[in-house]
């Protein structure tokens, strides 16, 4: 038999017939990994989307700290950035002929 055909048997082939037999089945795990979505989560809204810009971290976090005051309301940062955003859009049309 020529040497380019046969065929080494590998250090693990006796490792196929240990066990019962049956393939192993993977468990489901039980805990998803990470925090649980909000109710209603931005990342999950079809009427978002992810954005990145920068800011000073001063303003940052003194828009933080008069937001943590109205904690009451439920907004957060970028629901700030939101409504500002969307004032100015609709000034700039105002201002069209």
């Amino acid at each position: 038999m020529p040497a380019a055909s046969r065929k080494t048997p590998s250090q693990f082939e006796g490792l196929k017939n240990l066990g019962t037999g049956t393939p192993v089945e993977e468990a489901e795990p039980s805990r998803k990994i990470g925090r649980p979505l909000k109710q209603g989560a931005k990342s999950r809204d079809q009427d978002y989307r992810a954005w990145g810009g920068y800011l000073k971290i001063e303003t940052v976090n003194e828009a933080n700290y008069e937001l943590g005051k109205l904690r009451g309301d439920g907004r957060d940062l970028s629901d700030l950035l939101e409504e500002l955003l969307a004032g100015w859009v609709t000034s700039q049309k105002a201002k069209r002929p």
